[in-house]
């Protein structure tokens, strides 16, 4: 018997994706605010609709363009005003939400999950002179965490991380992702000049754990939903929302981290 193809095992949707939203991406971080800030926007809309459809399936149309409205307009105060200003929107905006959908718990919840990382990157990007550069290393972290993971968890398998949320996860892909992420943002935080000695080990190894942590959380709530992807829209990785998962949570820590170091 012929030997199996390890060409047919490659995941080219996913590798085809990569090559092309990862450039995008990059270009958009360099271009200024303004630019950056409309590629937030845009992701903004896809998520609100992705989440809606995900969670309620009375009047989604009309629910997604609500939380997409929201989104943008807390997206615009932080471009142009405080964080308070923004955060002040999200607020108002889950309440208002979660009263309009017949007091669903899930559309206020999925305001403050989507909308605080949304405004959390313009925020970084707009009010801090080396906001691109820590966005840099926070989406290199998280991409090194993601394929440290996928190719040790498909090279390596072993025991599953967590069977009943992700039964694809093994401890094994945990711990590349992981290494790879320690290794790759640790070098870029030095090179950048944004950290030193070694805060950049635990900078890098701390936001890649927040980031698997949001990726399993997102699994949960898939599970709690019954679906398996939250869209189609990515070849190989399923919906918007299925592919910033682990950004979701780390750019509201990173953001936190940021408050933190600058005293408020």
């Amino acid at each position: 018997m012929a030997e199996p193809d390890w060409r047919a095992r490659l995941p080219l949707p996913r590798i085809v994706a990569a090559v092309v939203l990862a450039p995008l991406a990059l270009a958009c971080l360099y271009a200024g605010s303004s630019i950056f800030a409309v590629m937030v926007g845009l992701g903004a809309v896809i998520l609100a609709f992705e989440w809606v459809r995900l969670c309620v399936s009375d009047r989604p149309t009309a629910l997604g363009l609500a939380m997409a409205a929201s989104f943008i307009v807390a997206i615009v105060a932080a471009l142009v005003c405080e964080g308070g200003s923004s955060i002040a929107v999200i607020v108002v905006a889950a309440v208002s939400l979660f009263l309009a959908s017949g007091r669903n718990a899930w559309i206020a919840a999925g305001v403050v999950y989507l909308g605080l990382p949304c405004v959390a990157l313009v925020w970084l990007h707009t009010t801090l002179a080396a906001g691109p550069s820590i966005i840099l290393w926070l989406f290199v972290v998280i991409w090194t965490t993601d394929i440290g993971a996928y190719t040790i968890g498909r090279l390596v398998g072993g025991p599953k991380l967590a069977p009943r949320i992700s039964p694809n996860k093994t401890w094994s892909g945990f711990f590349g992702g992981l290494g790879l992420a320690i290794v790759c943002g640790s070098l870029l935080l030095v090179e950048l000049e944004l950290m030193a000695g070694p805060g950049v080990v635990f900078a890098s190894g701390g936001i890649s754990l927040v980031g698997q942590a949001g990726d399993l959380l997102e699994s949960w709530i898939k599970r709690r939903f019954g679906v398996k992807d939250t869209g189609r829209l990515i070849p190989g990785h399923g919906g918007l929302l299925d592919r910033v998962d682990s950004l979701i949570t780390a750019s509201v820590v990173t953001a936190l981290f940021v408050v933190v170091g600058r005293g408020g």
